[in-house]
């Protein structure tokens, strides 16, 4: 009865995608017959850039980093807790400046070498080498130059930090913290994360890596915790539609997808494989301010003020945003958020006096400018929205302009662009997450901004022991950045996903984090 009612739900999808003018694909990867069938199958946005840690910066990327890695700590899916991870246990000094891990006697390598505290020292120190060019660089900033990282022993690692960082073990937990085999990274160079060469210490072992196709990962039978991992074999697709991952989806070839169309969102309402909550992410604008006309801030508030937050989550995004004005969720900062209107007359009066303060009424003289933004279906959409809007409330030129993700990351790196479309999600649970991406020296920040008044209320803040103070002056921190920053929030993101029935251990989460040691299948 169960899979018959599984059946009749799969139809409804069905159903829904063929009135939204969406096919139903019979699409298969690769070659079939070639592969024995895998024990669960999720889409992944993109092909895999990297399976080094310290190189990944993409959800594709830290979604397979993290099954092939483990750090110190990991994070649990239920309570967004660290728990035990290469680790058994750690230790906090009475000044919350030092920390004392404990790992495992049984921590080893997937090739069932032994892993000891001293592979640790070696790989944070390869993330904080400039030649690494770690992405992720910016969360190693507690530790400073690393310095204070230590292995009295091969079983325990001390860590004195430079600064107060008591989501320090959460921390640890980013697969930036996990360790790597540095000796054979250096006899093998990049070929080390190669499947046949590669080494990992998380629950699964690289299988097969195939570009524009999937990524196959097996159980490591040398984890810790092989015992309670059920599934043994696991393949990742690479699927850059939205729609077509869906019609995977609806045709029962995948189990799994994190990216829906928005239309069919809103077809799918009330199908238990459906599951939307709120996600600790935010999506935003970017200006460019080494561009003459977004180095003025009243040009940057103009465009902040015109855009009409409430209508693009109510139509746009689907997938549960709330409109905001602020970067940092609600969730960190110990409040509720306050509702906004979905027009506010008085915000258009405010972005055209604005536009026209910085010299430019009713648009008039202000040259065309570019919205860059990465070429998805559905970011498409928002983009078309914004640059209608702007063009509505302040009479300027917008042009769209897609970028697929490399070249979208490259251009903003690099701050070839005028305003493009992004968003930050948490690393942990700590307001500084969000704050510190505008830092001067951050490799995030990606504005061409640097305010030292805001990155001393940063420092200021990092040195202060009582928790309310603290978060006071990090309220006061985040209203500089508004008031004077290269950016602006749109809307707290939501997070929609689609499992199939057969699927157990899926837990929808802020994080949205879902390990896949932690799943498994009904068998059919």
């Amino acid at each position: 009865m169960a899979m018959a009612g599984a059946r009749s739900t799969r139809r409804a999808f069905a159903a829904a995608a063929l009135l939204l003018g969406l096919p139903v694909l019979g699409f298969v990867y690769g070659r079939p017959g070639r592969l024995p069938p895998a024990d669960f199958r999720f889409v992944l946005p993109k092909d895999v850039a990297t399976l080094d840690p310290h190189q990944a910066s993409s959800f594709a990327d830290g979604m397979m980093v993290g099954a092939l890695f483990e750090g110190l700590c990991r994070i649990d899916p239920d309570t967004l807790a660290p728990i035990p991870g290469v680790a058994e246990r750690w230790d906090v000094d009475a000044d919350g400046l030092g920390y004392t891990f404990h790992l495992r006697p049984a921590a080893t390598w997937s090739d069932g070498t032994p892993l000891v505290a001293n592979d640790f020292v070696r790989s944070w120190a390869r993330a904080l080498a400039p030649a690494t060019g770690c992405p992720n660089r910016g969360l190693f900033r507690p530790i400073g130059d690393g310095s204070g990282v230590s292995a009295p022993n091969e079983r325990t690692l001390r860590v004195r930090l430079v600064e107060r960082a008591p989501w320090f073990p959460a921390l640890t937990a980013h697969f930036a913290f996990s360790p790597v085999p540095v000796d054979r990274i250096a006899t093998h160079g990049d070929a080390w994360s190669l499947p046949g060469t590669h080494v990992g210490n998380g629950p699964y072992r690289l299988e097969l890596r195939r570009l524009r196709d999937r990524i196959r990962i097996a159980k490591n039978p040398h984890w810790h915790g092989k015992d309670g991992v059920a599934l043994d074999v696991v393949d990742a697709y690479t699927v850059g539609q939205a729609s077509t991952a869906l019609n995977l989806f609806l045709t029962g070839q995948v189990d799994w997808v994190n990216r829906i169309p928005p239309l069919a969102i809103t077809a799918l309402e009330g199908e238990p494989e459906l599951s939307k909550h709120p996600f600790l992410a935010t999506n935003i604008l970017r200006f460019n301010v080494t561009r003459d006309v977004f180095a003025d801030g009243r040009v940057r508030r103009a465009f902040d003020r015109a855009v009409d937050r409430g209508t693009l989550c109510a139509r746009v995004y689907r997938e549960g945003e709330r409109p905001t004005r602020s970067f940092v969720p609600a969730e960190l900062r110990g409040e509720s958020s306050a509702p906004i209107e979905a027009r506010s007359e008085t915000e258009t009066r405010e972005a055209r006096s604005l536009l026209a303060e910085a010299g430019f009424p009713e648009g008039r003289g202000f040259p065309e400018v570019e919205l860059l933004f990465t070429a998805d279906e559905s970011v498409r959409r928002v983009a078309e929205a914004m640059a209608d809007r702007w063009r509505e409330v302040l009479g300027v030129k917008v042009r769209i302009q897609p970028q697929e993700s490399k070249v979208f990351l490259d251009s903003m790196r690099s701050l070839r662009y005028d305003v493009c479309l992004g968003s930050w999600t948490a690393d942990f649970l700590d307001p500084t997450t969000f704050l510190d991406v505008f830092r001067a020296d951050s490799s995030n920040n990606r504005t061409g901004w640097k305010d030292p008044a805001y990155d001393a209320m940063l420092d200021d803040a990092a040195k202060l022991v009582d928790p309310a103070e603290r978060l006071a002056l990090l309220v006061r921190a985040e209203r500089h950045l508004l008031d004077h920053g290269p950016f602006a929030p749109v809307a707290h993101r939501g997070q929609a996903n689609l499992v199939a029935p057969r699927v157990r251990g899926f837990t929808a989460n802020a994080l949205d984090l879902h390990p896949l040691d932690r799943l498994s299948v009904v068998r059919e």
